[in-house]
């Protein structure tokens, strides 16, 4: 019975996809159980997109997924005030794919507010291989982590940095940020886990967040 049911789950995500991905989207199949059934998801409609994030989803003309995503997509927004990264993890039925995209902006004094001036998308691969960083990423629960304000006894402030997440899966979307994670990694795992995700994403995309200066 549990061997028939892997069978028809496998079928369902794999479509497309050779032999030599089968240990990866098994791994993955479960990835999918676990967050159809994690309390901590939004049902879309249930919570509004965070403007700043809808904004530049819509200046750099990425897709939208508010809606869900066929497969797994995952964004990171990096906080700058002057740079900014932004990294898009997806899978598809056929393969992992990320772009690392570095936007610079410049301040307009008619609209007094901060634009983008320019952008540039670069296709990134982890060093490890797909197989081996995606095992080690969805490990630290990246897609499932609570956001810093759900977290009791949490400090945040004013200014600093505030790290924002999208993950998306076929319905379902979610979003969630992080003050400041270094600062709080001692006294929440949490934030922990928070901090070792970018670290392993940067060691293995080869870049270095910006200070939020």
């Amino acid at each position: 019975m549990i061997y028939k049911f892997r069978i028809i789950l496998f079928s369902m995500l794999v479509i497309g996809c050779n032999s030599n991905e089968r240990d990866q989207v098994e791994s993955e199949a479960n990835l999918h159980i676990k967050v159809n059934n994690d309390s901590t998801l939004v049902k879309l409609g249930g919570n509004p997109i965070l403007k700043d994030v809808k904004k530049i989803v819509s200046e750099l003309q990425l897709e939208e997924i508010d809606k869900g995503y066929d497969s797994i997509m995952l964004r990171i927004f990096y906080p700058n005030l002057l740079h900014r990264y932004v990294l898009e993890i997806k899978k598809t039925k056929i393969k992992w794919q990320a772009n690392l995209i570095r936007i610079k902006y410049n301040y307009d004094s008619k609209l007094s507010e901060y634009v983008i001036d320019s952008s540039i998308n670069k296709e990134v691969i982890p060093k490890s291989g797909w197989k081996i960083f995606t095992e080690k990423l969805f490990k630290l629960e990246i897609s499932t982590l609570p956001g810093s304000n759900e977290i009791p006894g949490y400090k945040h402030g004013i200014d600093g940095c505030t790290f924002t997440v999208e993950y998306a899966i076929s319905n379902y979307y979610r979003y969630f940020q992080y003050w400041e994670p270094e600062l709080n990694q001692k006294e929440h795992w949490q934030a922990q886990k928070f901090v070792q995700a970018l670290d392993l994403i940067e060691k293995e995309f080869e870049f270095k967040r910006i200070n939020c200066d």
